[in-house]
């Protein structure tokens, strides 16, 4: 079995602030980061301003941590179909609005397409874990960074929460 974590981020900005407080939560991204055979460092699996990707963990800071119990090398071998993708920008500013709706108006809105070329970052890490859960991920599309941190935390048979407790984390 690979070393898969999955990662929640909370990174500054005016955008990423937008994300927190519609989506109620104190993250704003989320990826998964894996073993590479081929390099030395991790690397990371995501859906970024710069499309779906995989990059080199470097020295980023995630807010939480969770190690990946089962063998879920399969799941994130399923999203990898998605790598190279766009960002799915017309999905992730509907959504916003949605969620803006919803918060301020209390006002439920059908969701108006359901399948779109791109991916935003809860979107793509919803895929992989609805592969394993998908009856707490019917919808990847509707899975928000805060949706899948409570998973995560729900499901502490399939998810381990490694997040250092003394860290210098935002």
């Amino acid at each position: 079995m690979r070393n898969i974590k999955i990662v929640f981020e909370r990174d500054p900005g005016f955008v990423n602030r937008c994300i927190q407080w519609l989506t109620s939560s104190d993250v704003n991204h989320c990826a998964v980061v894996y073993d590479s055979a081929d390099w030395e460092e991790p690397w990371v699996a995501e859906a970024a301003v710069k499309g779906v990707r995989t990059v080199p963990q470097n020295n980023r800071k995630w807010k939480y941590i969770y190690e990946v119990k089962y063998d879920a090398t399969k799941d994130v071998r399923a999203a990898h179909q998605f790598i190279g993708q766009s960002y799915d920008f017309a999905g992730f500013f509907l959504f916003g609005w949605i969620l803006l709706l919803w918060k301020l108006l209390k006002v439920k809105v059908k969701h108006p397409f359901r399948k779109t070329k791109g991916q935003f970052c809860s979107e793509f890490l919803g895929f992989i874990i609805a592969q394993e859960l998908p009856e707490e991920v019917p919808d990847p599309q509707w899975a928000t960074p805060q949706d899948l941190v409570n998973i995560c935390k729900k499901h502490t048979e399939r998810y381990g929460d490694i997040t250092p407790t003394c860290s210098s984390k935002p």
